[in-house]
């Protein structure tokens, strides 16, 4: 029978052309011969070659996406999974393909699903949103995978050809749970900030006030709009010598943090030498570094922290009422 094969070959130019070459058997006059065509598929076979690697290469951007990928049709079919191999972070899903989201997802949350697949379709537009999603709440059960409820933010955007005949969507899931316990984490810091019977201030590197909670204001007298962008030496007494900043900023550099006494004015009243009303005041987090003056202190250099945040209390009932009477 014939034979076909496809070689490549040496051409005259010193270059190389892929040809196919067809053997068939003939009678040729007196006895057999074989017929052979040659054909030049030089232009097709590279072509082709060159679909095959950058099939290839998509192939390996797609196994080595970081985050878990699907592509859900229109009827809220799974149609495939890829990405998302780290199992600190994702579960394997591809027991997903070929299930529909109400078959594996609770009602809710799969409709909710489902909406967003037919908003990306209907405006070809950019679909984003965040769910939280656990291993437990999922009908079939994953393989592999962190426990407990994790945070996805979900960027859905519809595909420009059809996946088995019908419209899809490209759904990427990226583990957000680390970002949202951070989330949580600053809000519950920023509600003790704000309700802690204490004053807190908290200064930057240039040693001005940037925050002050609502403590700091009944303690001081001073809103925390009057002091934010200011040097804390707006509170000082003249009670203190130089010897006692220098001390309190050697236990920050040494310690990462003061604590202790210092005499400090309110806004709206003079603190006599006699007056046993005091604060506690503490830095934390502290790194090395020079700045032109300490919180409460005249202008000195000294080393400080890039920042500090400093926690006030008064010891005593109350503050004197009398006008202030200059102390510097």
């Amino acid at each position: 029978g014939p034979l076909e094969t496809e070689l490549r070959i040496r051409t005259g130019d010193a270059g190389n052309s892929y040809v196919r070459i067809n053997l068939s058997a003939m009678a040729w006059e007196d006895g057999p011969a074989i017929l052979a065509t040659v054909s030049d598929i030089d232009d097709r076979k590279r072509l082709a070659n060159q679909l095959l690697d950058s099939h290839e290469r998509l192939n390996a951007i797609i196994r080595a996406l970081p985050d878990i990928g699907f592509i859900i049709d229109d009827q809220g079919q799974y149609r495939d999974v890829f990405g998302g191999l780290d199992s600190q972070l994702y579960h394997r899903g591809q027991a997903l393909i070929g299930k529909r989201l109400h078959e594996v997802l609770p009602l809710e949350l799969a409709d909710r699903f489902l909406s967003v697949v037919h908003k990306a379709l209907e405006t070809s537009s950019l679909q984003t949103l965040e769910y939280a999603l656990s291993a437990e709440q999922i009908s079939i059960p994953p393989k592999g995978g962190p426990d407990g409820t994790l945070w996805f933010e979900g960027r859905v955007m519809a595909m420009g050809a059809r996946v088995f005949d019908r419209p899809a969507v490209i759904w990427l899931a990226m583990n957000v749970t680390a970002r949202k316990r951070l989330e949580e984490s600053m809000r519950l810091n920023a509600r003790v900030f704000e309700d802690s019977n204490e004053g807190i201030f908290i200064t930057d590197a240039g040693n001005r006030i940037i925050s002050a909670n609502t403590a700091f204001t009944r303690i001081t007298g001073y809103e925390a709009a009057e002091v934010i962008g200011r040097n804390p030496g707006l509170l000082s007494s003249g009670m203190h010598d130089e010897a006692f900043y220098q001390s309190l900023w050697e236990q920050v550099l040494l310690h990462g943090r003061w604590e202790g006494e210092i005499w400090n004015r309110r806004k709206d009243v003079c603190i006599p030498r006699t007056c046993p009303s005091a604060w506690c005041a503490m830095v934390r987090d502290a790194s090395a570094t020079t700045s032109p003056s300490s919180p409460t202190s005249p202008g000195a250099r000294r080393p400080r922290p890039r920042s500090g945040t400093w926690h006030c209390t008064t010891t005593s009932p109350g503050w004197p009422t009398a006008p202030c009477c200059g102390i510097a």
